[in-house]
């Protein structure tokens, strides 16, 4: 039976729990608010199906070899400002819909936690998109996705690298009629940590959260903000500098999931067919594709994946580029992110002094930030 004694070396893709055939495994959280299997001794059977899936475990050696690579955007500008970078994955979920297909990706739910749902429906892929950061909940996820094979419909399955690679061995391998399209991935972000943040803002609103929107537009692609929305009207928005979610991420490295930092998907080649992420550093060797509106940086893996992408071109603009660009300016397409020392000991004050302490204690860079806009603006006014 699976027993996860280091956390290192469980990614919560939930996908044991789904392939139990006594569904004696269930998920639970931990004090960092990540989700690990929990077996029931009295109904398991020893059958071993459940390490027969572990995407880490029983990791698979065979990867599909880099083909071609695009800087790509969607030719619809409405779409494009509402996706993460250049709207690639709207483009080919609506191609797959097409045809008959279904859609598996995350979404909001009414709490605003992410879930993994289906959709064969055009007006749910605009709920698909957009970066969540969160880990999603993806229980009964691969149990939907084998049914929808079974039925000969092509299926688009959207996740991080260790989901789609979980997937695969659910299915006991990749069925034709299986599309697999994972992202460059950073890692996922502590629930716990994304539900203080969103009660710390409540709080300081007076309001309940109404819409999360992560790598918002508003102030260009580059400069990437956190929009939140909350029910009394009133608007959160700060850049990727500004926001303390994002600083906790990106700049102190302390929120992720502890198998993120020995991410075990990491390189150019992968078990999916289609590797979307931004196209980072674009400016710096094709200047014309970048207007800092979002541009997609998108990795093919397979002939699968070029026919899909083919069939959705009439939806973007595709420009072939050298994948080695691609990779200088996104380096957690072969590393990850290095923990801190102290790193429990932030989810220790997070439990015990809450948000607004730790960061104060944390993130630094945004009340320095602050204090050199005072003291600038000291200097202006004795001038």
């Amino acid at each position: 039976m699976i027993n996860i004694v280091d956390r290192e070396m469980c990614c919560g893709c939930t996908a044991c729990a789904d392939r139990c055939p006594k569904q004696c495994i269930s998920m639970i959280c931990d004090e960092e608010g990540f989700q690990y299997p929990c077996v029931n001794h009295d109904k398991c059977i020893n059958c071993g199906a459940c390490n027969e899936v572990c995407p880490i475990e029983c990791a698979n050696e065979e990867k599909n070899e880099f083909r071609s690579a695009y800087a790509a955007w969607n030719k619809d500008d409405s779409i494009r400002i509402q996706s993460t970078s250049g709207g690639v994955f709207t483009a080919i979920a609506e191609t797959v819909i097409q045809q008959n297909g279904v859609v598996l990706g995350a979404q909001y739910n009414e709490d605003h936690q992410v879930s993994h749902i289906a959709t064969d429906h055009p007006d749910g892929i605009s709920k698909l998109r957009q970066s969540k950061y969160v880990q999603s909940k993806t229980k009964g996820i691969y149990i939907e996705a084998k049914k929808a094979l079974s039925t000969g419909r092509t299926v688009l399955f959207c996740g991080t690298p260790c989901q789609t690679e979980a997937l695969v061995k659910f299915l006991k391998g990749k069925p034709n009629n299986l599309i697999l399209c994972d992202f460059i991935c950073r890692g996922v972000i502590s629930p716990i940590v994304y539900r203080k943040y969103l009660e710390y803002l409540e709080k300081k609103y007076a309001s309940k959260v109404k819409i999360v929107h992560f790598k918002n537009k508003t102030y260009g692609w580059h400069r990437f903000s956190t929009k939140i929305t909350f029910e009394n009207g009133k608007t959160y928005i700060r850049d990727r500098y500004h926001d303390s979610y994002m600083l906790l991420y990106l700049k102190e490295n302390v929120s992720l999931r502890p198998s993120c930092y020995h991410c075990h998907f990491k390189g150019v080649d992968r078990c999916s067919d289609i590797t979307l992420g931004d196209f980072w550093g674009a400016q710096k060797k094709y200047n014309e594709l970048d207007n800092d509106r979002g541009t997609s940086a998108v990795l093919v893996h397979t002939k699968q994946g070029e026919e899909i992408l083919g069939k959705a071109e009439k939806y973007l603009e595709l420009h072939p580029v050298d994948v080695m660009d691609i990779v200088k300016g996104n380096e957690c397409i072969l590393k990850s992110p290095v923990s801190r020392s102290d790193r429990k000991q932030f989810f220790d004050l997070l439990q015990s002094k809450g948000y607004s302490y730790v960061i104060k204690r944390y993130c630094n860079t945004l009340f320095f930030d602050l204090k050199q806009l005072m003291l600038k603006g000291v200097k202006n006014v004795k001038k």
